[in-house]
């Protein structure tokens, strides 16, 4: 991303989520709401909570990482794809289960808040 502006500004405020995500466009449900988020650009504050959900996200994409090199076929680590799918099922549920609308996640295994980042002014690569 091309930034002609400080983009953290947006991020200053102290009622701001404890992470903000871009939506992927990789894969969507029956309802056409996307179930992958975008690592692309992500914010997430620096709190005990935040940093549990990065350790299960670390876990998960090992364990993924571990299947897919005891296949014979597989000779690389988890596609980003695959990694932003992960991040999705644990702040907003597999199914998307956990959403509320289209702007926030309410995860029930972690105390955190999750919005979703204008796609209006964060554009994503992949939708742009």
């Amino acid at each position: 991303n091309v930034w002609f502006g400080n983009p953290l500004k947006r991020f200053s405020a102290s009622n701001f989520p404890d992470f903000a995500f871009m939506l992927g466009s990789a894969e969507s449900g029956n309802d056409g709401k996307s179930l992958a988020l975008s690592s692309s650009m992500f914010f997430a504050k620096s709190n005990p909570e935040v940093l549990a959900v990065l350790e299960a996200w670390d876990k998960a994409a090992a364990a993924v990482e571990k299947t897919s090199s005891s296949k014979e076929d597989a000779d690389q680590a988890p596609s980003v794809a695959s990694a932003n799918r992960i991040i999705y099922e644990i702040l907003c549920g597999a199914q998307g289960e956990f959403r509320r609308g289209n702007t926030k996640c309410e995860p029930t295994r972690f105390k955190v808040s999750l919005n979703f980042l204008d796609q209006m002014i964060f554009l994503d690569g992949e939708s742009a």
